[in-house]
């Protein structure tokens, strides 16, 4: 952008390239611009001077996805204005990290998380004499794959909660990074006639992965029925509206998801 300027590129010119582009990069720009008109900052300036008010800082790690918050200690209380302050960055952000947080108890780890709103309980992963709403991860044994596949949590429920809220114990001394994806760029990314053939398309959302471990591990199929009862298959439209930003976005789900051809 800076160096087509440089070399006497008109703005009105460079907008209507921008606005033409197609592909990953602009996808990319598009959603930069989403954040801020300018499409040159990675958050916008009424978020970094929310930020700022409280002494904390940011740190991107992508360029329009993934941000680490330095400053909130999240076993202490935080005022509203703080939460939602960190809402605020996630919104633009979509996932944001806290370093630092060695030795955060379990019940504030839920304390944390109820500030966003209610926790729920995974149904498959229920453990006797703990708390519901806290899922344990492991990953161990010569190829650890815990959570290896790309997906988006529990878009097998009817109403999919806000997200999740991960604290890592044990690192391994090497790799073991989790990738996260902007459904935003992805979607603004794609060729106009791509996004057509999206738009008012569903996608069928199934727990069938986790019944084949249930019967793998002993579960009866008249647990597995109730289940399929308590949790019938769900339709989510492959283009979602985010309720808060109002951005269009990619709302897919490898591992759970299948397309369906219904308007």
């Amino acid at each position: 952008h800076a160096e087509r300027l440089a070399h006497g590129v008109s703005a009105e010119d460079e907008a209507n390239y921008v606005g033409r582009a197609e592909g990953p990069a602009a996808g990319v720009a598009a959603e930069l611009r989403r954040i801020d008109p300018s499409g040159l900052r990675q958050v916008s300036p009424r978020v970094e001077r929310r930020v700022a008010a409280h002494g904390w800082s940011l740190e991107h790690i992508g360029v329009t996805i993934g941000t680490v918050v330095h400053g909130p200690r999240l076993a202490e209380t935080m005022s509203a204005e703080a939460i939602e302050t960190l809402y605020s960055v996630l919104l633009e952000r979509k996932v944001i990290f806290f370093r630092g947080q060695q030795g955060l108890t379990e019940a504030q780890h839920i304390a944390f998380a109820e500030r966003f709103g209610s926790t729920e309980v995974f149904p498959f992963s229920v453990r006797e004499g703990a708390a519901p709403s806290v899922m344990p991860l492991k990953s161990v044994g010569p190829i650890a794959g815990g959570a290896s596949g790309w997906h988006s949590d529990v878009t097998w429920r009817g109403s999919p909660s806000l997200g999740s809220l991960l604290y890592c114990e044990t690192a391994p001394a090497f790799g073991g990074s989790t990738g996260f994806v902007d459904c935003y760029a992805s979607w603004q990314g794609l060729t106009s006639a791509q996004r057509a053939a999206l738009r008012g398309k569903n996608c069928v959302h199934d727990f069938d992965t986790f019944r084949d471990g249930q019967r793998e591990s002993g579960v009866s199929e008249a647990t597995i029925e109730e289940m399929r009862r308590d949790y019938p298959v769900a339709r989510h439209p492959i283009v979602r509206t985010h309720p808060d930003t109002g951005g269009e976005m990619l709302y897919v789900n490898p591992l759970f998801g299948r397309f369906v051809e219904e308007e």
